[in-house]
């Protein structure tokens, strides 16, 4: 299949689209086609046209790049409403759940990130092995996709992932919504049943009125919950506003707590340091945390001009992960040779881990050993 094809099938452009092959490790298949990057309803839609064998062109739309209700001129805009539904936006890695067709027609179903086709295992995270985990705690996914033929976008979250917002859970999903094979997103309230519990539910109305009185009261609530903790942010990222327009489609907006919203839109021309580290956790979940990666990532938000100025912190900010990255892997394998497990025997665990870093490094040490085996 030629890439303009499949580009035609999203109506997106040639260059938004990335070719892939590789093995889907959920059912142990050959997989090639397209993966869009297009930061729009089409972000991480995939163009399926191998499985097995060659097969019809196969659509699977993934987690939509979410906007504001405001541009960077600060301009408001909000679709017409008939009611309005807020979840909590929680903060972790995004999964999708979605079947496709094999060559022998076989339906499957499997699970990715949002700009890779399948979940891995990577030096950069064991996301494949965290999410088997939650499977194993939410059996019913898979049933639940194979009967509503609908993908279902979940939020992979808590210590053991941890980000931004400190959790003190060790390791959940939250289903977050369905998506139809057109595309078009349905929350929790829209379907007859969910496949995992849902993020929480903070707001609802019917015929919502100034809805930017709203947003903004709901935002500045947020602000006021969250603190600092050792680890990061207690409290709540922010929310995902759904919005069902007169015509019977749901539209998503994203909200974000004020401190957070500072994160990742810096004052003038230059990108904030908490920006680029949060655009590299991202390119770590999708396989490779490189310079040109972030600068990807990152132009989905900013203009040319403001990642070419902030290309010296870019760098240096990738260098930064790169080097706590390796120190976790470092830790990782230290602990994985003792034969032990931090919940049985904390004491002989870090008294053995002592002996090989130093002695200021033991509290980061015990954090990496304890959101390895999801201890909060």
């Amino acid at each position: 299949m030629e890439i303009r094809q499949a580009a035609e099938l999203l109506g997106a452009q040639p260059q938004d689209l990335h070719p892939f092959r590789d093995i889907d490790p959920f059912n142990a298949i050959t997989v090639a086609g397209f993966i869009c990057r297009r930061p729009d309803h089409r972000y991480g839609a995939l163009v399926i046209y191998h499985a097995d064998g060659p097969t019809d062109p196969q659509v699977v739309y993934g987690t939509p790049k979410m906007g504001y209700p405001f541009d960077r001129a600060g301009r408001w805009a909000f679709p017409p409403a008939a009611r309005l539904e807020a979840y909590e936006k929680l903060d972790g890695t995004n999964v999708l759940a979605f079947s496709y067709r094999t060559a022998s027609g076989k339906t499957v179903v499997s699970y990715k990130t949002r700009l890779m086709p399948f979940l891995g295992d990577r030096r950069m995270g064991s996301f494949l092995t965290m999410w088997r985990r939650l499977l194993d705690e939410n059996p019913g996914i898979e049933g639940w996709v194979r009967e509503t033929r609908l993908s279902a976008s979940f939020e992979m979250y808590g210590s053991a992932n941890r980000h931004l917002i400190d959790y003190r859970v060790p390791l959940a999903a939250a289903f977050l919504f369905a998506i139809t094979a057109d595309g078009k997103h349905l929350p929790p309230s829209a379907l007859p049943s969910t496949p995992a519990r849902p993020a929480p539910l903070l707001l609802a109305a019917s015929s919502p009125s100034d809805l930017r009185t709203l947003y903004e009261q709901q935002r500045e609530e947020m602000g006021r919950q969250l603190r600092e903790t050792g680890e990061g942010l207690a409290g709540m990222e922010g929310a995902v506003w759904y919005l069902l327009t007169p015509g019977g489609t749901w539209r998503l907006l994203k909200l974000k707590a004020p401190q957070v919203e500072e994160i990742h839109f810096a004052e003038g021309a230059h990108i904030s340091r908490e920006a680029v580290r949060h655009a590299c956790y991202r390119a770590m979940e999708d396989g490779a945390l490189t310079v040109r990666a972030v600068e990807q990532l990152l132009l989905e938000d900013w203009e040319e001009r403001e990642v070419r100025a902030s290309a010296t912190l870019i760098e240096r900010v990738v260098a930064e992960v790169e080097q706590e990255e390796a120190f976790r892997q470092e830790v990782l394998a230290a602990y994985r040779s003792l034969g032990l497990r931090l919940q049985d025997d904390r004491g002989g665990v870090m008294r053995a881990l002592s002996g090989r870093f130093p002695k200021a490094m033991m509290r980061r040490v015990y954090r990496i050993v304890a959101d390895h085996e999801g201890l909060s």
